[in-house]
């Protein structure tokens, strides 16, 4: 079976659904399909994830649309090769790539499966909510409709497919695959404590490793640890990722100015691979604030990394506490990510081991081993049934 990956940006900015659109060539590479994967890049991506080991063939944006992603070659190369291909993934949508992708496996007979990553979710849907609206009625409701299969991450995300489609056949639930042995090897100390102004031996460092926007409710975050560091001044927060939203960044900068000239709070921007993992390595928790998340694959690789996270119930993952792993607090709620704090900073030290040891556990349900039979069944069913327009 020969498969089209097609991924619209894999810059390192871009969040969790880049990730995890490229670890999904992954678990079909890892199974013996033949995967070929359409990068579409723009001068503004910066650095881009390493797809090195993948089959990849890349294409530029045109005319500067890098929100949009226009590409005439990308155009072209659906229009004459899409044929050479049993089954198409798109992930996303609001791009230009998959909504035109979508067009030409309808034309063809060539069916595809979407991937919406948190599309459907209202408080997604609320964000530039005109334009959002505009452009689904001019191309992704057909894309939508068009679509063989439909992937959720989740069932509160399958609810909201359905809730938009109105259809259930078409709509199947599978997490995201990683190679946990990835994100588990061991980065050297040094490289955490070069990243904070901090003695990370005689402090506790909380990580929020996310970019900074809104919906990433970090804001909550640093007002829970305002209290916290009131209560012990052993704590200290640092803030990783790109800044999303430039504007709401420097509103924190400004807001929290005095707790960051005393480098109590550091904020580090983008930082590398062995960077990142060194801070999950190396921090006390986790904390992921958001108040809407598709998957969070950040949680993942703390997990993976024997770090407890703290998240909101807006995050879907019940399986922290199913499994005594970490936490799930209400969205927007600084006190109570401080009483989480709290709670885990007061149990005896073997009891925080016994948690850490549950979430490097939970981990590995989400390794390739563990998901490959899922996708692979959802693969041929959707050969099998073909496209939904022809």
């Amino acid at each position: 079976m020969r498969v089209l990956n097609v991924c619209v940006r894999i810059d390192k900015k871009s969040g969790g659904g880049s990730v995890a659109a490229i670890e999904l060539a992954r678990v079909f590479v890892a199974a013996g399909l033949e995967v070929d994967n359409w990068i579409v890049v723009d001068p503004s991506d910066g650095d881009l994830l390493n797809v090195q080991d993948l089959r990849v063939e890349i294409f530029k944006t045109d005319f500067g649309s890098s929100r949009y992603r226009f590409s005439i070659d990308f155009t072209k190369a659906l229009r004459t090769r899409l044929r050479e291909y049993d089954v198409v993934i798109l992930s996303g949508l609001y791009l230009y790539p998959n909504s035109i992708a979508s067009y030409y496996c309808g034309k063809q007979g060539v069916p595809y499966i979407l991937f919406p990553y948190d599309s459907f979710n209202p408080e997604k849907l609320g964000h530039s909510r005109l334009q959002k609206t505009i452009y689904r009625l001019l191309f992704d409701n057909a894309m939508v409709r068009g679509a063989t299969l439909i992937q959720a991450a989740n069932e509160a995300e399958r609810r909201q497919v359905v809730g938009y489609t109105n259809r259930t056949e078409n709509v199947f639930v599978a997490s995201f695959g990683f190679n946990i042995e990835d994100f588990s090897k061991k980065r050297p100390g040094l490289l955490f404590q070069n990243m904070v102004p901090w003695d990370v031996e005689h402090t506790k460092t909380i990580l929020y490793l996310a970019r900074v926007s809104k919906t990433k409710g970090v804001e909550t975050l640093i007002e829970a640890y305002e209290k916290l560091v009131r209560t012990d001044a052993c704590y200290r927060l640092l803030i990783v990722g790109p800044a999303w939203d430039a504007e709401y960044n420097e509103h924190l900068l400004e807001r929290f100015h005095e707790l960051i000239s005393e480098q109590k709070i550091h904020f580090s921007g983008l930082v590398s691979d062995d960077e990142k993992y060194a801070c999950f390595q190396k921090s006390y928790l986790y904390v992921l604030p958001s108040y809407a998340e598709n998957f969070g694959i950040t949680v993942l690789e703390a997990i993976s990394n024997r770090l407890v996270p703290i998240v909101t119930d807006s995050v879907p993952w019940q399986e922290l506490e199913d499994h005594n792993a970490g936490f799930r607090v209400p969205t927007r709620d600084a006190d109570a990510i401080l009483r989480a704090v709290l709670c885990y900073a007061n149990l005896p030290e073997q009891k925080r081991k016994e948690m850490k040891e549950n979430a490097f556990n939970l981990a590995f349900k989400f390794d390739y081993g563990s998901i490959a039979k899922v996708y692979l069944e959802a693969l041929r069913k959707a050969a099998g049934l073909g496209a939904v327009r022809s």
